[in-house]
């Protein structure tokens, strides 16, 4: 979707990237924000490092999980953990997708624990950003990390496929929920609709695809899928899609 990042560092033997739409976010932030150019610009430096760390937490738990992370992109919607191979099972899966928001509640807790103790305001900062980020991201609507848990939870009883139309149906009704909010409140809601309503669609069709590829037909078989389903390679009798 967003094309390659640049590399920046390792954490943890992880590569850190940095996309274009980055730098646009933040310029944007600090230009169209509520304060003053400068605590903009803190303030979505603070979104973004926050960003970080709760993609760390998924990265950190799914390689415990034998699952391979190819490394963390910062882009204009947040950031995501590239996961090169898919969870073993549905609560492999659930664990990865949970790392994310206990992260971000637990960096809530001490930032605001923090702040109480030293009444520092950047800390309160922090705490509300990571509280955010925390309880947005348990929405059940894929590819959501809220989404992952519902789908892998529906999965235990329904299977993969049943599971991920239903979930991506409830991702959509909530897109559309989204898209309505953004045209009374905040335009940037409704280009976030807009990406979890395809990404949602996304997952679908990959998870039809998985389901195609297991019954053994000669002619289809997946041979890439990026983080999230941003970039799907499915190989059909020698097309590419």
């Amino acid at each position: 979707m967003f094309g390659r990042g640049i590399k920046l560092f390792r954490l943890f033997g992880i590569q850190v990237e940095l996309h274009w739409t980055f730098l646009l976010a933040l310029v944007l932030w600090g230009v169209l924000g509520r304060f003053g150019f400068a605590a903009n610009l803190l303030l979505g430096l603070t979104v973004f490092g926050s960003v970080l760390v709760h993609e760390l937490g998924h990265s950190l738990v799914a390689m415990r999980r034998q699952v391979r992370i190819a490394g963390i992109e910062l882009h204009f919607f947040g950031g995501v953990a590239k996961m090169v191979d898919l969870p073993r099972n549905p609560r492999d899966e659930i664990a990865i997708a949970a790392a994310g928001p206990l992260t971000s509640l637990g960096l809530a807790v001490l930032a605001g624990t923090s702040w109480w103790l030293t009444g520092l305001a950047p800390l309160a900062w922090v705490a509300q950003v990571n509280l955010t980020l925390a309880i947005f991201n348990l929405l059940p609507a894929l590819p959501m990390d809220g989404g992952r848990i519902f789908r892998a939870a529906l999965q235990t009883r329904l299977g993969g496929l049943r599971a991920t139309r239903i979930a991506s149906t409830v991702a959509r009704g909530f897109a559309v929920a989204i898209a309505v909010l953004g045209l009374f409140t905040d335009p940037f809601l409704v280009l976030l609709a807009v990406l979890l309503w395809t990404m949602a669609g996304q997952e679908r069709r990959l998870a039809e695809w998985r389901h195609l590829e297991a019954t053994g037909l000669p002619q289809v078989k997946i041979v890439f899928r990026d983080a999230f389903g941003r970039t799907m390679v499915v190989e059909d009798i020698g097309q590419r899609w």
